[in-house]
């Protein structure tokens, strides 16, 4: 969401690649939920996830190159080893197999809706305001919001408190919010 308001407060750059270093707060997670050693249970679960998180570089894609034919790919990627997982489940009714279901159902639908948003509001890539800033100076813009600081500490500060009502999976992860599975995983390595 980030690079997403970033665009719309900036100029497109030149060089595609300056945007690079604001998609670090999901890229280093991302690194770390790759070299993780997960259970063999989650083996699957966990190349299901790298497949749906290649998409969040659709951000970078210009045409030729569409970025929601790019997330629509990621489906398919993400499906392949999903559809291992519902295998695995496919007829039981106990809350584990649900859960797993579920798990299959929202990685999916998630990445169906990033494909619909995109098709909707950015066809040939990330728009940018033709009108706007630098890229660094629109950064500097969105850091200085101290309204906007203090409802990012309001709403960590709930999800905290949600998270301690369901200390399992926590009500981030357990919403279908993939940015709350995304740093969960990165946070615990033994899950």
């Amino acid at each position: 969401r980030y690079v997403v308001v970033l665009a719309s407060k900036s100029k497109q750059p030149q060089d595609m690649t300056e945007l690079t270093q604001y998609l670090t707060p999901i890229t280093d997670p991302v690194g770390k939920i790759r070299t993780m050693r997960l259970k063999r249970d989650f083996d699957s679960h966990q190349k299901a996830i790298m497949e749906m998180l290649a998409c969040v570089s659709w951000v970078t894609l210009r045409a030729p190159n569409l970025p929601a034919p790019f997330v629509k790919e990621c489906i398919g990627s993400s499906d392949f080893w999903s559809n291992r997982i519902r295998k695995e489940f496919k007829g039981k009714d106990d809350e584990k197999a649900m859960a797993q279901l579920a798990f299959c159902d929202a990685l999916k639908k998630t990445l169906q809706d990033l494909a619909a948003y995109i098709d909707e509001y950015h066809k040939t890539g990330l728009e940018f305001n033709p009108k706007g800033v630098s890229l660094a100076e629109a950064a500097i813009r969105l850091t200085d919001n101290p309204l906007q600081d203090a409802a990012i500490e309001a709403n960590r500060k709930k999800d905290q408190l949600a998270n301690k009502k369901n200390k399992d999976i926590g009500n981030t992860v357990k919403g279908g919010n993939m940015a709350g599975v995304v740093f969960w995983l990165a946070n615990n390595p033994n899950p």
